[in-house]
């Protein structure tokens, strides 16, 4: 019955799932600064992702009636939440130890925003470039993509205050 068809699906004929090369296996597994990003940068963008959830926290909760968080602050939420996933895909890591307070460095109250921007768009393409060339793709849920997700909501979230 190997490689049969039974019904609309053919039937494989063992189990066998393909392992990266032995030089790719640091892409999803890997130690930190693979794509050349130190451990103390993607701490420290942590760290500003965190500081601008909490601010927004704050801001919303005062603006809005029901004292509750909104949508921007959702989704600064899910930035954080995405860029430590790919954080601790890299290290090996659980994301919410990676946010712990006690992990992150100190960092001041106002962070640029469009300077955090412009370094998770670049971190998110230095990553690219790697993945690229090392597996020939970008893999989908990979540290890359989780990155530029991080990346695109956080610049969905500054338009929206600029509007």
């Amino acid at each position: 019955m190997s490689n049969q068809t039974k019904g609309l699906f053919s039937v494989p004929k063992n189990d066998y799932v393909p392992r990266p090369a032995e030089n790719q296996r640091h892409l999803r597994f890997g130690t930190p600064g693979v794509a050349g990003i130190s451990r103390e940068e993607q701490d420290r963008n942590l760290a500003e992702l965190k500081v601008l959830v909490r601010e927004r926290q704050r801001q919303e909760c005062k603006e809005r009636e029901d004292h509750k968080p909104g949508p921007q602050s959702a989704n600064l939420a899910s930035a954080l939440g995405k860029y430590a996933t790919a954080i601790a895909q890299e290290r090996l890591e659980n994301p919410s130890d990676l946010t712990s307070s006690q992990n992150l460095p100190p960092v001041q109250q106002h962070s640029d925003e469009k300077e955090l921007l412009n370094r998770l768009n670049k971190e998110a393409q230095t990553r690219q470039h790697v993945e690229n060339y090392e597996m020939e793709r970008t893999m989908k849920g990979g540290l890359s993509a989780n990155v530029k997700s991080a990346a695109d909501k956080l610049e969905n979230d500054l338009k929206a205050q600029h509007k």
